[in-house]
């Protein structure tokens, strides 16, 4: 046993030591930032319409997909924009209602109704009529945004501020409705920013064609800039495309034709803008960030391109993300203070953004990014088809085996071939990763299919000469593809149907919930078959080696980094190797693998720590944050997986009354199974059930994806219980000699 746990402290050792280096960036240093905003824009926006100011800057740019989720849910305007400035996930209950201090608010100055609200008579130019409702919010959620967190940062650095947006909607002869939720980016705790123009009649034209009857006049849009851009000193200035966000709310008023029209136009409108601006931008000193806050249609995904002195031009990724192409909206902040050579504080957990290479054609770029846009909204449509699919035929190869003494023969010959091909469909989802990005869910599902067809086919051969060894193949088949995909990058998670989505958000890099619940499961039990098809002391050898693989396949920070399967993973391996070794488990080993659980992860935070910052995972930061916040935030990420996996107490109390019935179903199936056995596998099946039965608890807890983890579990367990009964009823004899 020995010699498993010095490979598995080998193999730590030389991940850490061949951990890659920080990114070369560190010398980009911009004395101001422009940020231009384009709402409601996507790659695939990019692609096919003529913007040729944008197309020319990102000649020189770095971009990606900005996923724009604020926990399960779409942000809307104003969540993307405090979030941005929060540099963590935060939500704005209003529409943005932020004024130039003197500008009319009904009867009175702006400047009067906010001291009226807030107490605080205003200093700066602009101020957030909703900045008490924001904060109140915010405290309310498990994330604690701090509202103006970045525009803190660069007040107390020495950095101006200044913002230039109005999105007003409402037919011209009518009550405006005001929308300047940009302001959101950059104002400080205080709710105020000092530089800026928002007045309608400062910026805004009549235009009888443009929604609303208004559009930017391009004239007083670009002369407020110059007003806050020219002086001297380090500046950040924010500068929406507002006619973009006109559109897209006049769209339903109108004909979809002339929708379409409508957005043609002000795409034009503010790619003009855009070149407008960049004639007054210095490339040796200035930063410009063109960013969406949310994306176009029903995607999650929107564009962001990055070009900063000394910055070559490729993809962009940040260490939340650590893919390449791809940022989150908390990001943003921490990107604007990298650049000015400013930290990134505590309370962001937004990582800045940096240049990580890829091709230099720009039309390649943009075209690889609408792609995988593309492909993570096929995946988001084809999951629920798919995961029903599997759940049903789970289910009936369930009720069909318990039942099989009543079924016609030639039925129940069958459930082995139905349990190989649900074993098959397993690794050949995650194999769909080879290939281009599909852009097509029904696509995606069947391109599932020509992969499945091929391992079926292999191991109902194997089947049918020595079944035994075709389910320790099948379940080394899933383990070997999930291992082989994380340990060489991941690739095979990206939306896949069994992966991630990059629109979700939930994770970009490492191990995904769905892909834990496999791995897990598949590796539990190929230990238990490898201790029936190797009997002996170098069976357990061997089965207890395949349990510490998984472990740091799931948990090592530049491999699965996977928090909640580690203490899901430790105590059902440990209890299960226990069982395997004929050892009797009493309560207090239960609370010391549960322990062990905790060490692990703790352990492998701290080899995150040992990482270059740039690419520290979200185990370091949970650290730092410990170490900053204190045990609180421990309490915290507890109520945030409650929340997210179990929801209310009505929805938690549903959940468990399911999960139960899941594990009884896996105790009928695994008690058939094994009563077919030779006796002296009654130990490793009732190791089995154990160890799958605490998978499944603790994964539910300790995962944010309610029942799927579980639901995964068991969509392994019940095909090997069908194949294993298979094999040892047909030849017992046969085990041994393999």
């Amino acid at each position: 046993m020995k010699q498993f746990f010095a490979a598995g402290l080998g193999m730590l050792l030389g991940l850490v030591l061949l951990a890659p280096p920080a990114h070369a960036d560190d010398d980009i240093r911009a004395e101001r930032v422009l940020v231009v905003t384009m709402p409601y824009l996507s790659w695939a926006d990019v692609e096919r319409s003529d913007l040729p100011a944008f197309e020319s800057f990102l000649a020189e740019a770095s971009v990606a997909n900005m996923a724009t989720r604020i926990g399960r849910n779409s942000a809307s305007i104003p969540d993307a924009y405090l979030t941005m400035g929060a540099g963590t996930r935060a939500l704005a209950p209003g529409v943005g209602e932020a004024f130039e201090a003197d500008e009319p608010y009904g009867a009175a100055p702006a400047g009067e109704v906010f001291a009226r609200r807030t107490g605080i008579a205003p200093t700066g130019a602009v101020v957030h009529l909703e900045v008490a409702s924001l904060r109140r919010a915010n405290a309310r959620t498990d994330y604690e945004a701090r509202v103006g967190a970045l525009g803190d940062e660069l007040a107390a650095n020495g950095v101006e501020r200044a913002v230039i947006a109005n999105a007003d909607s409402g037919e011209a002869d009518g009550s405006p409705q005001y929308r300047r939720a940009a302001t959101g980016l950059v104002i400080g705790s205080d709710g105020e920013v000092p530089h800026g123009t928002l007045a309608a009649d400062a910026l805004l034209r009549a235009d009888p064609a443009a929604p609303f009857g208004v559009a930017f006049d391009p004239e007083r849009v670009q002369e407020a800039f110059r007003a806050v851009w020219e002086p001297d000193g380090r500046r950040v200035v924010v500068v929406e495309a507002s006619d973009l966000q006109r559109a897209h709310d006049y769209r339903t008023s109108i004909a979809p034709v002339r929708a379409r029209e409508q957005r043609t136009a002000s795409l034009e409108q503010a790619d003009a803008l855009l070149g407008a601006l960049l004639e007054q931008v210095d490339p040796s000193r200035d930063a410009v960030l063109v960013v969406a806050p949310v994306g176009s249609r029903d995607s999650d995904l929107s564009v962001v391109a990055l070009a900063a002195p000394g910055a070559d031009p490729g993809y962009l990724r940040s260490a939340t993300t650590r893919r390449s192409g791809f940022v989150q909206l908390a990001d943003i902040g921490p990107t604007v203070l990298d650049v000015l050579g400013i930290g990134t504080p505590n309370g962001m957990e937004g990582r800045p953004a940096y240049a990580d290479g890829g091709p230099a054609s720009v039309g390649a770029r943009v075209e690889h990014l609408a792609e995988v846009a593309g492909a993570a909204e096929a995946r988001d449509r084809a999951i629920p088809w798919a995961s029903t699919l599997l759940a049903g035929i789970v289910v009936v190869l369930t009720v069909a085996f318990v039942l099989r003494a009543y079924l016609p023969a030639w039925v129940a010959k069958l459930l082995p071939t139905i349990a190989v091909i649900v074993l098959a469909l397993i690794p050949a989802t995650f194999l769909t990763g080879l290939a281009s990005p599909v852009a097509g869910s029904g696509v995606l599902l069947g391109a599932a299919l020509v992969p499945a067809v091929v391992i079926a086919i292999g191991l109902e051969l194997l089947r049918r000469r020595r079944s035994a060894v075709a389910v320790a193949v099948a379940l080394a088949l899933v383990v070997a593809v999930i291992a082989a995909d994380v340990v060489s990058g991941a690739h095979l998670q990206l939306n896949t149907l069994f992966g991630y989505s990059a629109s979700v958000a939930g994770r970009f890099a490492g191990l995904g919930n769905l892909a834990f619940g496999f791995l897990a499961a598949a590796t539990l039990l190929l230990a238990v078959v490898v201790t029936e098809l190797v009997p002996g002391r170098r069976g357990l050898q061997l089965a207890i080696g395949v349990l510490v693989t998984g472990v740091l396949i799931d948990g090592l920070p530049m491999l699965g980094s996977d928090v909640g399967g580690i203490l899901a993973m430790v105590p059902a391996f440990g209890i299960t190797a226990m069982l395997l070794a004929r050892m009797r488990v009493r309560p207090w080993h239960v609370v010391a693998w549960f322990a062990a659980g905790g060490g692990v992860a703790l352990a492998f935070g701290v080899v995150d720590l040992m990482r270059p910052r740039d690419e520290r995972t979200h185990l370091a930061r949970f650290l730092e944050r410990v170490d900053a916040d204190g045990f609180s935030y421990v309490t915290e990420i507890v109520e945030r997986r409650w929340e997210a996996s179990l929801g209310s107490p009505r929805t938690a109390l549903f959940i468990v009354l399911c999960l139960a019935g899941v594990l009884v179903a896996e105790y009928l199936v695994l008690k058939g199974a094994g009563e077919r056995m030779r006796s002296f596998t009654a130990v490793p099946a009732r190791a089995a059930m154990v160890g799958l039965a605490m998978l499944a608890t603790i994964g539910l807890a300790a995962n944010d994806s309610g029942l799927a983890v579980p639901g995964v579990i068991l969509a392994v367990a019940i095909p090997v219980a069908v194949l294993r009964a298979d094999a040892w009823r047909i030849a017992p004899e046969q085990v041994a000699a393999s």
